[in-house]
């Protein structure tokens, strides 16, 4: 662009310049000529300089402007991107939180498994298959807590494999409480249905 306008600007001072010497060598002026050639050269490099200065500047000014956008936009970028990465860092620090506040420990683990596998055996009717009580008691734990367990789920538990969720060893452990109540009521009322039946005979 520059080499454009600087041979434009030229072209047109020579054939000034050009037509000035014709005229004045027909008069055999040549220091007037000389002296006119430098004040044109002069003026020639003057405004090209001048030119070129003008638009260095305004190139200089469009790009700072956009560099100065492109940074206040990177800028909120990087702020935004910040907020997301501190707000994800809340919420995992939360989880973990959660979730090893909702672990039981090895030996709590072991003791309910024995308080499930005591009552479930005491409950297990004569002749009934495992694979059957396993289903028996899966539908009568969601009936109970409303919570979806599937009889892997009491197998798993009953055997003692793998590491259980704690609403599924909660789930489970509602059952046995509530087993153990019934079945200590009903132990109560046979010891006293026997005494009754011995005080009569007497």
């Amino acid at each position: 662009m520059w080499s454009n306008l600087k041979q434009k600007i030229s072209d047109e001072l020579s054939a000034r310049v050009t037509r000035i010497v014709n005229d004045l060598d027909t008069k055999n002026n040549t220091p007037e000529i000389e002296n006119i050639f430098s004040k044109l050269t002069a003026e020639i490099n003057t405004k090209i300089a001048n030119e070129l200065s003008a638009r260095i500047s305004e190139i200089n000014s469009t790009f700072t402007a956009e560099l100065g956008k492109n940074n206040n936009k990177l800028t909120a970028e990087i702020k935004k991107l910040q907020v997301d990465f501190d707000q994800l860092s809340v919420a995992n620090h939360s989880s973990s939180s959660e979730s090893s506040s909702s672990r039981l420990s090895d030996s709590a683990l072991e003791e309910s498994r024995s308080r499930f596998k005591r009552v479930f055996d005491s409950n297990k009717e004569k002749g009934e298959t495992l694979d059957y009580a396993f289903e028996t008691v899966r539908h009568e734990i969601r009936e109970l807590t409303g919570y979806k367990i599937g009889k892997s789920a009491v197998k798993s538990f009953y055997y003692g494999q793998g590491d259980p969720k704690f609403n599924i060893v909660m789930a489970i452990m509602s059952w046995v409480d509530e087993k153990e109540i019934t079945n200590n009521l009903n132990n109560n009322n046979a010891s006293s249905a026997n005494n009754n039946n011995e005080n009569n005979m007497e």
